[in-house]
């Protein structure tokens, strides 16, 4: 997506299944991105909203076909969770560190009362950002997701003193990726 003379790079997804696990960790590994920002939690009102996929605790690494996965950091915080996941290649044992962000506070198909915690989450998914495209998901890849990016999107017009046309953005968005930011 252009903002201004700059462009942003992002990666959106359906939240991964069991069969697809090994499948998103290559594209992470891949598109050489560094921050993974989960907008679900696996379940919500008892359905599966998405496979967990990275360790669940320092202790337990996970093996996938390609990679070695260790859980480096966990911290909860209010409205969200950060993980430090180191991922390592099984052919080169080159290892990177992931910054895997998980927004805990808006429940699916609901809009989030809690605009400010979206904010202060971009805030934070921005300062670990350092290269390749920023990878989200929520369940299906299209809502939580969607609109997570159309605000990161909005809010760098307005920190750039530029003119938008938000209806032209969700255009923008739904013209890369079908249905993105569901209206129902």
């Amino acid at each position: 997506m252009n903002v201004g003379e700059e462009e942003h790079f992002y990666i959106i997804t359906q939240g991964p299944l069991p069969s697809t696990m090994a499948d998103f960790w290559q594209m992470v590994w891949e598109s050489e991105s560094d921050v993974i920002a989960m907008m679900t939690k696996e379940v919500e009102l008892g359905q599966v909203k998405c496979h967990r996929y990275w360790p669940e605790s320092p202790y337990n690494s996970k093996e996938l076909a390609n990679f070695y996965l260790r859980l480096h950091n966990y911290q909860p915080l209010e409205y969200f969770i950060i993980r430090k996941i180191e991922i390592i290649s099984k052919q080169t044992e080159e290892k990177r560190i992931i910054s895997h962000l998980q927004f805990t506070t808006w429940p699916d198909h609901n809009t989030s009362k809690l605009a400010e915690q979206l904010v202060k989450f971009i805030c934070y998914m921005r300062k670990a950002h350092r290269r390749g495209p920023i990878i989200a998901h929520c369940s299906t890849g299209i809502g939580r997701s969607g609109v997570l990016l159309c605000v990161e999107i909005l809010l760098s017009h307005i920190e750039k003193d530029l003119c938008f046309n938000i209806k032209q953005i969700v255009r923008d968005l739904r013209d890369q990726r079908f249905g993105m930011i569901q209206t129902k």
